[in-house]
């Protein structure tokens, strides 16, 4: 299934060269884009593929943060800490933990998704979620869903570790900054008491 879809897009980009797709698919920009798909299709046209991206991050951003919170708490735990006492090293694990809890109860829905966006609006293999679903279970095996799953699994390490570093630093210098200008309100309060 993937060999065709390549052969699909080399097709599509030389018949775009050489003037053979349909012009209404052809677009200059994002805007041009939207307007022709809106006149052409409606808000189906515009929406197509949303069933499968909500089903796909209700449920994967859940685990995200369940993977984030419970690693976190494990992690504090173990030594009576809090979010705020742990090292980084050990946020950015949290992290990685919430990347594979994304990544690894998505990822079949996502292959879902992005059949389903990168079908055709004018002539679309797919009727709906559960048909694209059925069919490239039919064609490809479960194996198929999973495909490509190794090479997330690589990019949520470095992505997610540096996500939550930069959430959990972002939030220590804010608290930070909060004791300062407090200390800074109160010495000025004391001045113009005693003044």
């Amino acid at each position: 299934m993937q060999m065709v879809r390549k052969a699909n897009i080399v097709a599509q980009m030389k018949g775009a060269a050489a003037g053979g797709l349909n012009p209404e698919e052809n677009y200059k920009g994002n805007w041009d884009c939207a307007k022709k798909i809106l006149r052409n299709h409606g808000l189906r046209g515009i929406y197509s593929g949303y069933v499968s991206t909500l089903l796909r991050d209700m449920q994967g951003y859940a685990w995200f943060f369940f993977g984030y919170e419970a690693t976190i708490h494990y992690l504090a735990g173990q030594h009576g800490k809090t979010k705020a006492d742990l090292e980084y090293w050990q946020v950015m694990g949290a992290g990685v933990m919430a990347g594979f809890g994304l990544w690894g109860s998505m990822f079949p829905i996502d292959t879902i998704k992005s059949k389903i966006q990168a079908d055709s609006l004018s002539k679309p293999e797919f009727k709906g979620t559960m048909d694209c679903i059925k069919r490239s279970i039919a064609i490809e095996g479960y194996a198929g869903m999973w495909r490509g799953v190794t090479a997330a699994l690589w990019r949520a390490i470095p992505v997610n570790a540096a996500i939550f570093l930069a959430v959990e630093g972002t939030r220590s210098l804010i608290a930070d900054s909060e004791e300062t200008v407090e200390a800074l309100a109160a010495s000025v309060q004391d001045k113009s008491l005693a003044a």
